[in-house]
């Protein structure tokens, strides 16, 4: 079984630009710029699971499209208001129908646009659902073809077929094996989204299996998310994949279009932050030379890291409940220029660089107090801490270790209105977490910093 996940890999990588002619694989393969069906050809799945089927489309603009899917009896079609679930959200949103006919097995979609849509690359335009049959055999297949796909009324390329075979039983949400789903297990997955395509599909079916709770045949921050969710209410909150729904609703799947992340200036860097709230997400972090990252508000919930030193990415994954604010923060003189991308329960991110602020300092005065996070964080030997005054007034700010003692007095005296930025050397001390606080008038706030030697 191990052999079915390294060839599947294989046909993912090649599948984009390489489509077979005709259903069920026959007739030789052609390269093609436009084409609709399916990204993968061959599956490993469980029986008895809702599993997610995905369509995926590339064209240099079309305004519409018909498909007929066919699909074998064995398999049951599970929907709500409609079969197929539109789910492609940076194009002008179409017209999309869809009708499942019983009898004749048969799936029609048609798609109709005002404006052209293009996708220069193969992109996942929408879902449907099957359920896998229970009484399925290990090793047992079940094809899902593309019998007929025209745009704009012309016969287009189509992958001709998507192959399911049912892989061994497991435990939901328990990839590390141990009998039992904890939070280990969640963090096994997130620690496993982080890593190539040649490392996620090299592992066992089982464990592979067992991660993949939303049937998707990938393993992300989403599944991590979901599996601590069964760990705190494991009877009372179901993995997407198992079947305990009658119907699909048009909201099934995780439909919340593009979510804007704010990603705007302020002293000594840039931060990012949340518009709304967001369960799981993954950010790939391009570090200029000297920036650093601080997780701020993602220090709250269940995050992993992950550094490419050939490319320079930094790849941070989240599972755990993160409300609107800011969820991280970018230190350093060259901040400005990082690059990011990333996705929000499982919908990717519109990050938006705000208008930039080339003096932060003779910016608009300040409309409150504020004592900021240090950085770098962790520090050695020397950091700078940052502070806001909305009206002038005297300040002191002191530094404290974890038995209460000052250590340092960094500011003491009157201070004007605006942004102010200190330095904190703490080359005599020793490693450890400190405590710095400023007072300001009747505002007082405390943080922590470490110093690591």
């Amino acid at each position: 079984m191990k052999k079915a996940i390294v060839f599947f890999l294989s046909l993912f990588l090649v599948v984009p630009v390489v489509f077979a002619q005709g259903g069920g694989g026959g007739g030789g393969a052609l390269a093609v710029k436009e084409a609709i069906g399916f990204k993968f050809e061959k599956r490993i799945v469980l029986a008895g699971t809702l599993i997610p089927i995905s369509l995926y489309m590339s064209t240099a603009g079309i305004q519409a499209v018909d498909m007929t899917i066919n699909i074998p009896r064995s398999l049951e079609v599970r929907y709500g208001n409609s079969p197929f679930f539109w789910q492609y959200y940076n194009q002008p949103q179409p017209l999309v129908g869809s009708y499942f006919n019983e009898n004749t097995r048969e799936m029609r979609i048609a798609i109709a646009s005002s404006a052209k849509i293009s996708l220069p690359a193969l992109s996942k335009i929408g879902i449907f659902y099957v359920k896998v049959p229970s009484d399925a055999q290990l090793g047992a297949k079940f094809s899902i073809k593309v019998s007929s796909a025209r745009f704009n009324g012309v016969i287009t390329p189509a992958c001709g077929s998507l192959e399911l075979e049912i892989g061994p039983k497991v435990m939901l949400g328990n990839p590390t094996g141990s009998g039992t789903r904890s939070s280990l297990d969640a963090l096994d997955c997130l620690l496993l989204s982080l890593q190539p395509d040649s490392v996620k599909y090299s592992i066992s079916v089982q464990r592979f299996l067992a991660a993949d709770v939303d049937g998707d045949y990938n393993l992300t921050e989403t599944d991590a998310y979901n599996i601590l969710r069964k760990v705190v209410n494991p009877d009372g909150y179901y993995f997407p994949i198992e079947d305990v729904y009658p119907t699909l609703g048009s909201g099934s799947g995780g439909e919340k279009g593009s979510i804007e992340v704010p990603f705007e200036p302020v002293l000594g860097g840039y931060t990012v932050s949340l518009n709304s709230s967001a369960a799981s997400g993954r950010f790939d972090i391009t570090l200029p030379p000297g920036v650093t990252f601080e997780p701020t508000g993602l220090s709250r919930v269940m995050t992993a890291q992950r550094y490419d030193e050939g490319t320079g990415v930094l790849s941070v994954a989240f599972a755990g409940d993160v409300p609107n604010g800011q969820l991280f923060a970018l230190r350093g003189a060259n901040a400005s220029n990082t690059k990011i991308t990333g996705r929000l329960d499982g919908v990717a991110a519109d990050i938006r660089k705000v208008e930039k602020v080339t003096d932060v300092e003779n910016a608009s005065p300040p409309k409150n107090f504020i004592l900021g996070q240090n950085y770098p964080n962790p520090f050695n030997p020397s950091t700078k801490i940052s502070f806001a005054m909305p009206k002038a007034g005297n300040a002191v700010l002191r530094v404290f270790d974890m038995q209460g003692r000052e250590v340092a007095t960094l500011v003491n005296g009157e201070m004007s209105i605006g942004n102010h930025e200190v330095t904190f050397d703490a080359s005599r001390l020793t490693s450890g977490t400190y405590i710095y606080r400023l007072q300001a008038g009747e505002f007082t706030e405390t943080k922590k910093m470490i110093l690591l030697k």
